[in-house]
């Protein structure tokens, strides 16, 4: 990341006693622009501005997490006002930001090795890598020379993030000695917005409190959540990889 938008989370974040939070929050703003990055639009700016705003929000969100209390809130409070500068998004450079952002730490780039490993399908990793890298995130460019549809990339970039949430999840509660339970395993699944997945940890609910995946199937998994017949069937699939994808990541059996 930028060293200037990196230098200004640490700002925030050191005024309420949390610069040892700043890798977190870069993460967290990466991550808030990769769920973005349908909204490019070139007339806003330089995609650095954008990161910059997105970053000072994260830093603001995180310290208000923390419990700041007192003056401190109540500055949260007003610098944290405003439309999320997650809807928008500007093209140039943003490829840029993402890898530097992603070999900022040794952890993130054994969170990246990971996704490449454990992605389920491995040309989704080549795409989304080309359309970061060499493209500059622009979506018709890279489908264009890539010679596949706009639509077969954007589920090649969902397919990529998904699995990197996980995958960070993982890491993260493995680091933290957490044990392999149902719960842990869940913990690790998407929560925010359902083209990022947040169903699969309700799908998977359901699964558990049917008996496990061998028990069900996708009509038996329409009935219990209301989804169609064919979207269950994609999302049992699915649900199933983004679990084995923490569980291997969790008792650490990952190949080398």
């Amino acid at each position: 990341m930028h060293p200037k938008t990196r230098g200004a989370v640490w700002n925030i974040l050191a005024g309420f006693g949390l610069g040892q939070d700043v890798d977190d929050v870069v993460a967290d703003t990466a991550e808030s622009a990769l769920k973005a990055s349908d909204s490019f639009d070139p007339e806003l700016g330089h995609v650095q501005g954008w990161v910059l705003t997105i970053a000072k929000r994260r830093a603001y969100d995180h310290a208000k997490r923390a419990g700041a209390k007192g003056r401190l809130q109540g500055r949260l409070e007003g610098e944290s006002d405003g439309p999320d500068p997650a809807l928008n998004l500007v093209e140039d450079d943003f490829a840029q930001e993402v890898v530097e952002r992603l070999a900022a730490s040794a952890e993130s780039r054994q969170i990246l090795a990971l996704t490449e490993k454990l992605v389920a399908n491995p040309d989704s990793f080549r795409r989304v890598a080309a359309l970061w890298m060499v493209y500059q995130g622009s979506v018709p460019k890279a489908s264009a020379a890539l010679g596949i549809s706009q639509e077969a990339l954007r589920d090649s970039r969902r397919e990529v993030v998904r699995c990197a949430h996980v995958v960070r999840k993982a890491v993260a509660a493995r680091s933290a000695g957490d044990p392999v339970t149902v719960g842990t395993l869940l913990g690790c699944l998407p929560v925010e917005g359902n083209e990022d997945g947040s169903w699969a940890r309700a799908l998977s609910v359901a699964v558990v409190r049917a008996g496990g995946f061998g028990k069900v199937n996708a009509a038996s998994m329409a009935e219990v959540t209301g989804y169609s017949l064919n979207t269950c069937r994609q999302y049992v699939v699915e649900a199933h990889w983004l679990l084995q994808v923490a569980r291997t990541v969790l008792e650490g059996v990952e190949t080398a």
